[in-house]
């Protein structure tokens, strides 16, 4: 019975090895390609180019570019997880460790401009940590009326901020700062918010708010937190919510891409595959990456690549296959008119035309 079940198992990881010609779109198929592919390439038309990498013993996860010359990106330490901090002064060419000294695990990060910004930590009373001379110093802040920890810090035009609020055992709210992060307000707290994932909570576009809500819901509010509508996408797990105008929005859920053309009324699926988001600049052109392929081995490896569509998803210009580029890929930054900067692990690409 032993050697039977072994045979099976040999059967299956054999068969699933298998090397297809098309990868059709539906949902994941059996294991397909199991060769490591680790060079990540462009589309055709554009140009990928890997500016830096930041060396140091941890994971980058965010990146925010201040005005085309100096910006900031966060870590997180594999010793402890605690935040470190990088900074560059002309463009991302070049990094500088700012040896934070902190002992704090950090969620996420915003500057306001080039010398004001935060970095939210675990800590249960919205725990943050600012700076106004551009990361030398830092002031740690707590706010006694507030429950849980910060995630996705924003600002809108008015440079009042937002984030969501959640904890373990508490429910998730909207909040929102008009002082600089000094003290911060409740500004919806319906019981139908929802925070699961890291990726996407919430989004402001010009004048309203979209929110993770439960059950695929997405809660469209004013600047103030007022409800005015609700969005049914019948999606779980939002990774990328990109709103191209209130009519044309693309998200990234479990393993499919939707979009609407109506505001949500109507969705329809582009791609049944995991995928994320980089950018649409309008209903019918945009850069994400897409999977291909997985393989049946002990340690996690799947195929993706990086597509570009001109017709609203219906097809895809793609680059070569490369391992894991979904599951390193932590965040981008919009650089120039259709460029970006990716950060795929703790290398900085810049993709452009």
């Amino acid at each position: 019975m032993k050697n039977f079940a072994l045979f099976l198992i040999n059967v299956i990881i054999l068969s699933s090895c298998r090397k297809k010609s098309e990868y059709p779109i539906g949902p994941n198929p059996p294991f397909e390609n199991c060769k490591i592919l680790p060079d990540i390439s462009p589309p055709p038309g554009f140009k990928l180019n890997n500016k830096q990498s930041v060396d140091f013993n941890g994971r980058l996860k965010e990146i925010q570019l201040i005005d085309g010359k100096v910006g900031y990106a966060l870590g997180v330490n594999s010793a402890g997880g605690y935040a470190e901090l990088f900074k560059t002064v002309d463009g991302g060419n070049s990094w500088v460790d700012l040896k934070l000294l902190l002992r704090e695990n950090p969620r996420c990060m915003f500057f306001l401009n080039d010398k004001e910004g935060f970095i939210s930590c675990f800590g249960g009373k919205g725990d943050l940590l600012k700076t106004v001379d551009g990361g030398v110093n830092w002031v740690k802040q707590t706010y006694p009326n507030l429950e849980g920890n910060m995630n996705h810090i924003q600002s809108d035009k008015h440079s009042d901020l937002y984030a969501i609020l959640s904890g373990l055992n508490t429910n998730t709210v909207l909040i929102k700062s008009k002082d600089k992060g000094n003290s911060w307000v409740i500004i919806n707290d319906s019981s139908e918010l929802g925070f699961s994932l890291v990726t996407f909570s919430f989004k402001i576009f010009e004048d309203r708010i979209y929110i993770s809500g439960k059950n695929g819901v997405i809660i469209v509010t004013d600047l103030n937190g007022k409800e005015i509508e609700k969005i049914v996408t019948n999606a779980s797990n939002i990774y990328d919510f990109e709103i191209i105008d209130k009519d044309n929005i693309v998200m990234s859920a479990s393993g499919k891409i939707i979009k609407t053309t109506d505001g949500g009324k109507k969705w329809s699926a582009t791609y049944n595959r995991s995928a994320r988001i980089v950018d649409f600049w309008n209903p019918n052109e945009g850069i994400m990456i897409l999977n291909k392929s997985y393989c049946a081995t002990d340690v996690y490896q799947a195929n993706d690549i990086i597509a570009y569509t001109k017709d609203g998803g219906l097809t895809w210009d793609e680059s070569a296959e490369a391992t894991n580029v979904m599951s390193d890929y932590s965040d981008n930054q919009l650089l120039t008119d259709k460029g970006y900067i990716l950060l795929i692990g703790n290398n900085i690409f810049v993709l452009d035309r």
